[in-house]
């Protein structure tokens, strides 16, 4: 074997190496398990569009991990996304905050002024504080019970 052979047949038995190396990691993973969760948010019954939805894993009820959070659409509805773009939230049970749109062009979501012409978001500032909320949600492991969160506030 000459040492051509040799230097090739070094960098092929350090990618096998390498390759058992990442696949064993990729079959491991270190993130956190998380469920889909998806739903809608009305405010006084009527769907609110462009609602910052979060759930925040609620430590005193033994729920740890990273919050998720989702934007509503035309429809109210929405769906959670956690750290890293994954898709749901951590199982377990959630404090919920729901909150209006910053626009920075004009209107503060806070004062319930809509700047581009649109029906001004009306939400207690109370519901944006994951100290001050009182809206909870139990994210359960089958992801087919979190597909119809139903989270229906009032404005006043």
């Amino acid at each position: 074997m000459n040492n051509r052979q040799s230097m090739y047949g070094s960098i092929a038995v350090a990618i096998s190496i390498a390759g058992v190396i990442v696949s064993g990691c990729s079959a491991k993973s270190d993130a956190p398990t998380m469920v889909a969760v998806s739903g809608t948010l009305s405010i006084d019954g009527k769907p609110q569009e462009n609602i910052s939805v979060t759930f925040i894993p609620d430590n005193s009820k033994g729920t740890q991990g990273p919050a998720s959070v989702g934007r509503t659409n035309a429809d109210g509805k929405f769906t959670l996304t956690g750290p890293g773009n994954r898709t749901g939230a951590m199982i377990g049970f959630h404090k919920v905050t729901v909150a209006c749109p910053f626009n920075p062009a004009g209107g503060s979501s806070a004062s319930g002024v809509a700047s581009d012409g649109a029906a001004p978001c009306k939400l207690p500032l109370s519901l944006a504080d994951p100290e001050k909320t009182k809206l909870t949600a139990e994210v359960k492991s089958n992801a087919a019970e979190n597909k119809n969160v139903v989270l229906d506030v009032s404005s006043k």
